[in-house]
């Protein structure tokens, strides 16, 4: 049985979690309600929080925490993890230097779960805008949301330091899934280490064995065979992670050599992509706009098939048609940036409208910024001021600095006096 901890999702398999497409975008899964859902968003420590807000009425099968409070958790686990563990904070800032690392919170992931617990994925790639660099996502699910710090650090740990390095090295396509748990594992295990975490409870018993027995169970044979001395490192109740992971990048190196690592991912890659295309038959063929815009999304980001704005355009038409407001701030963005579609801040502004009057934060800045400008619509400062206020109140960063600028402006339009 494995332990109830973290599960990674590789690439390939990110747009089969339909509901974490909502996370990084405002909005969750399909249903009346849920339609309602906003976005807030913070910057701490230089991580983008980005959290999803359920109306009243929205209802999952544990009682879930607002994404105030799942912030409040965030950072007190960023916390935890910085003054503890100095090796999980210099591999974040490796992780700081190459791009943006993200953690995100939405109460709707995953829709259920039976056997086990996930408290944390690690979607890469998910968030990019354009530009250079890489993003490094963690989604926290309900779940995760409600366990204590430093048990969250240590997810955090597994995520962006395991994963994330993973990423940052491009080793995520390359390598064999049960050896990218195994060394996500050796970093949670770290953190524990460093967070001082009691070894002798039953869940770190099993997450022990787990860690040996499982995911590095190759790796170990590997190592008892090829360097049978440093299996010593393994042999303590901390086990000693830094030198261990020296040695399994030995490993790593030794299965490309010999190809079995690329066997296995060619292999799991073909299964994938059958397994992809079944879901994409699947979304085309429902009529829910939520399906649509999820499909619109696969296509925007590559998630399977290569990246077609213009055919992501095409849904994301469909489903706003249909009034999903999610949908609707993706096209619109798509006419504001000219991708997939001829640029138009016309057929922008209409779009970003309706998402902003359904609480699409990115919409209602976006639209102010369009109203300051008059571009696509009639300048108009007061409904700018109005959209970046609204913005501002739930939390968008941006919305705060634009607030302030945009009151100086309306009162040199009205020959008042700024000081």
């Amino acid at each position: 049985m494995e332990p109830l901890f973290v599960r990674f999702i590789p690439p390939m398999r990110a747009l089969i979690v339909g509901a974490l497409v909502a996370v990084l975008v405002g909005v969750c899964a399909s249903g009346a309600s849920r339609a309602q859902t906003r976005q807030i968003e913070e910057t701490y420590r230089d991580f983008k929080l980005v959290g999803v807000v359920h109306p009243p009425d929205a209802t999952f099968d544990i009682p879930h925490v607002t994404a105030e409070d799942a912030f409040i958790l965030i950072k007190q686990a960023i916390d935890a993890l910085y003054a503890s563990s100095p090796f999980s904070k210099a591999e974040i800032a490796k992780l700081k230097k190459a791009g943006r690392v993200v953690i995100g919170y939405d109460p709707a992931f995953p829709k259920r779960e039976m056997t086990k617990i996930t408290a944390a994925v690690f979607l890469p790639d998910f968030y990019k805008e354009g530009g250079i660099g890489k993003d490094f996502v963690a989604v926290v699910s309900r779940y995760g949301a409600k366990w204590p710090a430093r048990e969250l650090a240590a997810v955090i740990a597994h995520e962006l330091v395991g994963h994330g390095i993973q990423h940052l090295r491009g080793r995520l396509e390359n390598v064999r899934n049960v050896d990218l748990e195994c060394e996500a594992y050796l970093y949670e295990e770290k953190a524990f280490q460093d967070l001082g975490t009691a070894k002798h409870t039953a869940e770190m018993i099993q997450f022990r064995k787990a860690l040996e027995n499982h995911w590095c169970r190759d790796f170990r044979a590997w190592t008892r065979k090829h360097e049978p001395k440093k299996m010593a490192l393994w042999d303590r109740l901390d086990p000693d992670v830094p030198e261990i992971l020296k040695v399994y990048l030995r490993y790593i190196d030794a299965l490309r050599k010999s190809g079995v690592a690329g066997k296995a991912v060619k292999a799991a890659k073909v299964a994938q992509e059958r397994a992809s295309q079944e879901k994409i038959s699947g979304l085309a063929a429902s009529n829910e706009p939520n399906d649509h815009f999820h499909l619109g999304m696969i296509h925007l980001r590559g998630l399977g098939p290569p990246e077609n704005p213009k055919l992501a355009a095409t849904w994301f038409e469909k489903a706003a048609i249909k009034g999903h407001p999610a949908a609707q701030d993706a096209l619109a963005t798509l006419y504001y940036r000219g991708l997939g579609v001829k640029k138009n801040y016309a057929q922008a502004a209409r779009w970003y409208r309706p998402a902003a009057e359904r609480g699409i934060t990115n919409s209602q800045v976006v639209l102010g910024a369009l109203l300051v400008k008059g571009r696509g619509v009639k300048k108009d400062l007061d409904e700018a001021l109005a959209w970046f206020q609204k913005a501002a109140d739930a939390g968008h960063e941006k919305a705060k600095k634009a607030v302030p600028a945009v009151q100086k402006m309306i009162a040199k339009r009205d020959g008042k006096n700024t000081g």
